[in-house]
């Protein structure tokens, strides 16, 4: 008697292939997940959360390391400050 034979599946991916983002869409990508949510950037881009949060990271990471931090200003505050002052 033969021995039943198995039957298997080969998975190819998705069929997409692998994509190769340059610094400045990774930038632009991460600057827009502070704005909105990682969740919706993700799905908008067709990444998955994963990735976008490890491109976060290393983003962080890099400017640690470069000494610089990310500094956002309001202009509003500066008439104020002027007018207040005494000099």
């Amino acid at each position: 008697m033969m021995p039943a034979a198995r039957r298997f599946e080969v998975f190819t991916g998705s069929g997409r292939r692998r994509r190769r983002w340059s610094a400045e869409a990774k930038a632009e990508i991460i600057a827009e997940s502070y704005a909105t949510s990682v969740g919706e950037t993700a799905d908008r881009h067709g990444l998955s959360k994963a990735q976008l949060f490890t491109w976060r990271r290393d983003a962080q990471q890099a400017a640690a390391v470069s000494g610089f931090a990310r500094v956002e200003v309001d202009g509003s505050d500066q008439t104020s400050a002027r007018s207040g002052s005494s000099r």
